[in-house]
C-alpha cells in the first residue's frame, strides 16, 4: 500500500514554479480528500477527474497507481495550463471543457470534489445524472461536498471563504448530507460510505463512495 505521506510530498514537488505555489499546493493536500478518492476508486483502468482545477487529486490518484489512466478536465483553461506542465511521461490527459463536453461513457471510476456547489441549484441533479451515465456498469463514485449545518465553521470557513474567493458571484450552493445523499441515490446510485469531516477540521464537508450498480 502506498505511503500517502509520500505520495503527498511527491505530488508538492511537482508544483515548484514559486514558492507561493508550492505553499498553496501543501495546504491542498491537507484539506483535499486525496486517501478516500485512492481508497474508493478503481486501481487501474480509466478515470475521471471531473472538475479538477491545478490537477492535484489526479496526481495524487496516478502516483497512487501507475495502472490508472486519467483524464482530467475543468472549464478553467489556466489551471489546466499549470496541471498540463506536472504530467511528465504519466497516462494523464488534462482537457480544458466542460465535463459534459466528454461524451463517453466508459470511465471504470469518477472524482467529483468541491465541484457541484458551484453549480446552480436547478442543474446539479441533471450533472449527477451524467456522472452516472459515464461510468460502466459497477463503476465507482467517489465525490465531496459541503454539508450544510448550523455550525460555526460552516459560516466562518465554507460560507465566507466563498464569498470571499467569489465576491459578486453565486458559487455557495450548498446542501445538507440527507439532500446530496438522495440526489445521487435518485441518479441511481447504490451509496456504500459516508465519511464526515473530524470536528477538529475547519470545513463542514463529507465524502461519498458510491457504486454504479452492475456488473
Amino acid at each position: 500500500m502506498s505511503d500517502p505521506r509520500l505520495l503527498r510530498r511527491r505530488v508538492i514537488d511537482l508544483y515548484t514554479s514559486s514558492a507561493l505555489q508550492r505553499l498553496y499546493t501543501r495546504l491542498k493536500m491537507w484539506i483535499l480528500p486525496l486517501q478516500d478518492a485512492a481508497e474508493g476508486l478503481p486501481k487501474r483502468g480509466l478515470i475521471l477527474d471531473m472538475g479538477c482545477g491545478y490537477g492535484y487529486v489526479t496526481n495524487y490518484l496516478s502516483l497512487d497507481s501507475p495502472a490508472r489512466t486519467i483524464i482530467a478536465n475543468d472549464p478553467a483553461a489556466d489551471r489546466i495550463a499549470v496541471a498540463q506542465r506536472t504530467v511528465g511521461d504519466r497516462n494523464i490527459e488534462f482537457l480544458a471543457v466542460d465535463s459534459r463536453q466528454i461524451a463517453r461513457a466508459d470511465f471504470d471510476g469518477i472524482c467529483v470534489v468541491d465541484v457541484l456547489h458551484h453549480v446552480p441549484y436547478a442543474d446539479q441533479q441533471a450533472l449527477i445524472d451524467d456522472v452516472y451515465r459515464k461510468l460502466k456498469p459497477g463503476g465507482r463514485l467517489v465525490i465531496r461536498e459541503t454539508a450544510k449545518r448550523f455550525a460555526i465553521r460552516y459560516f466562518a470557513f465554507n460560507c465566507a471563504l466563498e464569498w470571499l474567493l467569489y465576491i459578486g458571484q453565486v458559487h455557495s450552493r450548498f446542501r445538507r448530507t440527507g439532500e446530496w445523499a438522495r440526489m445521487f441515490e435518485q441518479a441511481g446510485f447504490v451509496i456504500e460510505r459516508v465519511t464526515p469531516n473530524p470536528p477538529w477540521f475547519p470545513y463542514t464537508t463529507c465524502t461519498f463512495v458510491c457504486r454504479k450498480p452492475g456488473a
